[in-house]
């Protein structure tokens, strides 16, 4: 009788072990579809966005152009870095203590500009 019932309860433990997995897998499985039909809804909502601004745009006769959206490769940047470095090492007891002293002096001054270029202007 005790093998029986340990064999039931073994069996049901193996099948809602089966059944998780397959929820798992069914889950994982659709990470793919959930991610597509994100990334369409973000597309249309910037669309429909952009479309909006552009048309309020027109009917103001504002002056310019509307941007779709930021391209990283629009920005221009450029950096200027000197260096000035200066080192010195004064030996005491004319080097047979080894003791020294090491003085070191260090300027560094990096000019930065950077700035958003319309596109077609950016190089």
């Amino acid at each position: 009788m005790f093998k029986s019932l340990k064999k039931s309860k073994a069996q049901a433990a193996m099948q809602y072990a089966s059944l998780i997995a397959i929820i798992a897998m069914v889950i994982i499985a659709m990470t793919a579809f959930i991610k597509r039909l994100l990334n369409a809804r973000i597309r249309d909502a910037s669309e429909y966005l952009h479309q909006t601004v552009e048309q309020a745009h027109q009917e103001t006769n504002a002056i310019g152009n509307v941007q779709w959206q930021y391209e990283p490769y629009y920005t221009q940047s450029s950096a200027i870095t000197n260096r000035v470095s200066q080192t010195t090492k004064n030996l005491f007891g004319a080097g047979t203590t080894g003791i020294s002293r090491t003085t070191i002096n260090d300027t560094v001054i990096v000019n930065s500009t950077s700035g958003l270029a319309p596109p077609g202007a950016a190089k």
